[in-house]
């Protein structure tokens, strides 16, 4: 798939006065990695396109019950794969965003907004169905790491393409496994281009599944919390009703009947929902009725806590401790997903017992500073008491204050955090940035250091860009796009009457 500009795209494709105003809230890593091709048309509208951090990895809906003041009736969809609502003229769309300066390199999650004014045309409305038809979210990867196949394949054997145009319209004739043998299996880039009971194995694919992942995490986690608060502080004990006491995995029937009644719930399923090969058990449950044992020792003496290729949500509970292990077994090792919620350890280069640390790009407008986060997590529990921050470039902090920068109280003059509703997530703390009058942005670089109950330690770079923004009116552009200087572009419109666009005005 070729790799498209899509300022540019948007630029050449609408017409005379329909304007795309695009407005970007950018206070994580945000390389926005999409493409959007749609028609043209014509009329006074306007289609805009917001996107903000999601640092909570809240699904849409999630985000949206938390976030919006006046709610309507949101419907469930999907673009690109990803879990999307739709309320009326504006759809929410949580979809991942990946940071390649790092290794491995780091997933943040973003809420895109689209919505299209009040009264528009049908034109424009078409328009609106045409972006959301066609929008491609994490271009760079899918350049990269290209189709997949679905798996697991069809035993229907081949010696050319046309054998599987009976039965598997649309097959192609291939050999996976280099064995030899071919079979009638179909390419793919995400879940939906496969026929049912069958998942799309690209890196597109398994990259949506995480996302997917880690917003049902979430939520489960919200849900047990609730139930705790409602019986004194202990989580939900399953002492029967399931395979094993206290133990209950997704493709399990107490996962449901069990779990979720008691939770008063219904559950999220692992999007692949299966369980890797256990011979001598039941092929979907891993179970041995007869033995009364599963095939593995779920994690409790060191070993796998799934067998090997599961996909599966485990929920543990040690009533004892009064704690609980709620995991699943990611298929990416991108940093920034929870090694808490990883069943069996894959952390990808960050050793497991080493704290997991988010710090990423931050842009805000000069003035009120707020809205710059950190997160980290460690199976060892975070002590935020000894987190530093120190000045990276410009390297001292009275650096920093020469250039605008206005320290909170009680801050030691320097960059601070606070606490947020999630324990795991910081919001850094200054009082206020305003930039010097010769400086239409600032760039400042810090690190931060984290520990763990262990004394186990990480750190890494953040980057915050201060920016004063500047807009079509303040520059008196007529046409054309602007860099709005705080990592956006704004669509200033098209000339009409014969006249060109040049240099941002109608000649």
């Amino acid at each position: 798939m070729a790799k498209y500009n899509w300022l540019k795209l948007l630029n050449s494709l609408f017409t005379p006065f329909l304007i795309v105003a695009i407005f970007v809230a950018l206070f994580v890593i945000c390389q926005h990695d999409f493409w959007l091709p749609v028609q043209a048309a014509q009329g006074p509208d306007a289609v805009g396109i917001k996107v903000l951090p999601n640092p909570e990895h809240l699904a849409p809906l999630s985000w949206y019950n938390k976030n919006i003041e006046k709610k309507g009736a949101p419907q469930s969809t999907v673009v690109d794969g990803y879990q999307a609502i739709r309320d009326g003229r504006s759809v929410y769309i949580n979809a991942a965003n990946l940071d390649y300066q790092t290794n491995p390199s780091t997933l943040y999650t973003n809420i895109y907004i689209i919505s299209y004014n009040q009264g528009a045309t049908s034109e424009t409305v078409d328009i609106f169905g045409q972006l959301l038809k066609n929008w491609k979210f994490n271009v760079a990867l899918v350049d990269n790491g290209g189709e997949g196949w679905c798996l697991p394949q069809t035993d229907k054997s081949c010696t050319k393409d046309e054998d599987c145009q009976d039965k598997y319209k649309g097959f192609n004739c291939e050999d996976l496994g280099n064995s030899g043998q071919k079979v009638c299996t179909k390419s793919c880039l995400l879940d939906a281009d496969c026929p049912d009971n069958t998942n799309c194995f690209s890196d597109k694919s398994k990259l949506v599944r995480d996302v997917r992942r880690l917003s049902d995490l979430i939520a489960l986690n919200a849900t047990l919390q609730n139930y705790a608060n409602k019986n004194n502080s202990k989580y939900i004990s399953l002492p029967s009703g399931s395979y094993l006491p206290d133990t209950t995995i997704s493709v399990w029937p107490s996962w449901q009947d069990t779990f979720g009644k008691g939770l008063g719930t219904e559950l999220p399923l692992d999007p692949v929902n299966k369980l890797g090969l256990c011979p001598n058990f039941d092929a979907i449950t891993c179970w041995n009725e007869l033995k009364k044992t599963f095939a593995t020792d779920l994690g409790k003496t060191g070993g796998e806590v799934l067998p090997d290729n599961s996909h599966a949500y485990v929920y543990l509970y040690d009533s004892a401790k009064n704690l609980y292990k709620l995991c699943t077994n990611f298929e990416t090792n991108y940093a920034g997903l929870p090694a808490k919620h990883r069943c069996d350890a894959w952390s990808g280069q960050t050793p497991v017992n080493q704290p997991q640390l988010i710090v990423g790009n931050c842009v805000r407008p000069e003035g009120t500073f707020d809205k710059c986060y950190i997160a980290a997590y460690s199976p060892n529990q975070i002590d935020w008491s000894k987190t530093k921050i120190t000045p990276v470039n410009p390297n001292t902090w009275a650096g920093w204050s020469a250039l605008g920068w206005q320290w909170a109280s009680g801050s030691g003059n320097q960059l601070d955090w606070k606490n947020t509703n999630l324990p795991s997530h910081k919001e850094l703390l200054a009082s206020r940035v305003d930039l010097p009058a010769n400086r239409n942005f600032g760039i400042f670089v810090y690190n931060v250091i984290v520990y763990d109950l262990q004394n186990n330690s990480n750190s890494l770079e953040g980057v915050i860009r201060i920016c004063s923004p500047q807009t079509c009116a303040s520059l008196g552009a007529e046409c054309g796009q602007i860099d709005d200087n705080c990592g956006g572009t704004l669509m200033c419109g098209s000339c009409s009457g014969g006249k060109q666009c040049t240099n941002n005005k109608c000649v």
